[in-house]
């Protein structure tokens, strides 16, 4: 069966089952996280960075089901992933660098420390190591990309956070050796 055929029966599916197609639920769900979010906005989301990048995260949605639903259902069957939005999704990427990364490359740093260097040792050893940089694509500002837009506010995020993110993937079970990444804070 073609692409178009199978999203159309998909469709229908959605229609029976849930009385939405598949693209009118996907924006009921972008609606509902949205109206979640700014019920509680003064709770705790509107401190560092959180609302803002939830924001972002909310209309990066918004954006693509724009899109999705200009090409047509077709476009997210599996099928229409390379053809359509392989080169066009481009997320952050948070970059380890594990030996330490003493030069400036321009990407932001997320995990790093400022080092105390004793005086006569500065051309020894760096004011500042870097473990890892956000790496974001030059076009990813572009109409055509679908990347996050809002900055300040996931590097807020990042920085704050990141670090609990870690513990928290490696589950509460694991027992984990303190990497310097978690006992650092990058913002000195």
């Amino acid at each position: 069966m073609s692409d178009e055929e199978a999203a159309e029966l998909a469709d229908r599916a959605a229609k029976r089952l849930r009385g939405r197609t598949t693209f009118e639920e996907i924006a009921a769900d972008i609606d509902a996280m949205e109206a979640k979010v700014d019920a509680n906005k003064d709770v705790w989301l509107s401190l560092e960075g959180l609302y803002d990048a939830y924001k972002d995260f909310v209309n990066l949605r918004r954006r693509i089901l724009a899109r999705a639903k200009g090409m047509g259902p077709a476009s997210v069957l599996p099928r229409a992933f390379p053809i359509y939005w392989r080169d066009r999704l481009k997320p952050w990427q948070v970059v380890a660098t594990p030996s330490g990364d003493f030069e400036t490359s321009g990407a932001p740093i997320v995990f790093g420390q400022k080092l105390n260097v004793a005086p006569g040792f500065e051309m020894i050893v760096p004011k500042r190591v870097t473990w890892g940089r956000l790496h974001i694509a030059e076009d990813s500002d572009t109409p055509d990309v679908f990347s996050p837009r809002a900055r300040d506010a996931w590097l807020q995020v990042l920085e704050r956070h990141a670090r609990g993110a870690f513990l928290m993937l490696n589950g509460r079970r694991h027992r984990r050796m303190v990497p310097p990444e978690l006992a650092t804070d990058c913002r000195n």
